[in-house]
């Protein structure tokens, strides 16, 4: 399950992207009837492949799998103007037709990892070094950049009290810090931008 696959074309693609929600999304239906390519660029179909995981066939897609959305434009010069505007994971994939998969940022893999119960102390710990903390405890996630502050100064540290983990995911502890502290966090990219109200370019 190492192939890349290649689709220039779909229905219907709707992004949700904002810096006040936790995770940001990604809706796309496919046409029954549709050539996509694999690395080799050779031309694949939906026929007879596994879609559902119902099959002993190898799973064509998969929850889980990385999936980057690129959108754009061909001019009548023939230019073509392309941009990234979406990076994540496969989060839910349709069985029926027309076949769909819903998409996650990189919020999605924060939330399947589990912290273990700790309070932390407000006298040893502020929210970004809280998050770090989490972060690190795993090799998919140390890779993580944490931002804070303002796009301008990148030192802000934020005190909320002491705070406990309760077996949470990463993701539901973001989660809890924004209804519990009105600590807004949000992926850019590899960026994971945690702080009170403020605004990014």
């Amino acid at each position: 399950r190492n192939e890349i696959y290649t689709f220039n074309f779909v229905n219907s693609c709707v992004i949700n992207s904002s810096w006040q929600n936790l995770t940001d999304t990604a809706k796309l239906i496919f046409p029954k009837k549709i050539y996509f390519v694999n690395s080799q660029g050779v031309k694949v179909n939906w026929s007879g492949k596994n879609t559902s995981g119902q099959s002993a066939l190898p799973p064509l897609i998969l929850r889980g799998d990385k999936i980057k959305v690129e959108l754009g434009y061909i001019f009548p010069s023939g230019d073509v103007q392309i941009n990234e505007e979406f990076d994540g994971y496969i989060s839910k994939i349709g069985t029926k037709t027309p076949i769909y998969i819903e998409c996650e940022d990189k919020m999605f893999i924060l939330k399947q990892k589990k912290v273990p119960n700790k309070v932390f102390k407000a006298s040893e710990y502020d929210v970004q070094k809280m998050v770090r903390e989490m972060l690190d405890l795993f090799p998919e996630t140390k890779g993580v950049t944490l931002v804070t502050g303002t796009a301008t100064s990148q030192t802000i540290s934020t005190k909320i009290g002491d705070f406990r983990t309760m077996e949470d995911s990463i993701g539901s502890v973001l989660d809890r810090l924004k209804k519990e502290a009105r600590i807004y966090c949000w992926f850019r990219g590899n960026e994971l931008r945690c702080s009170g109200l403020v605004y990014y370019p």
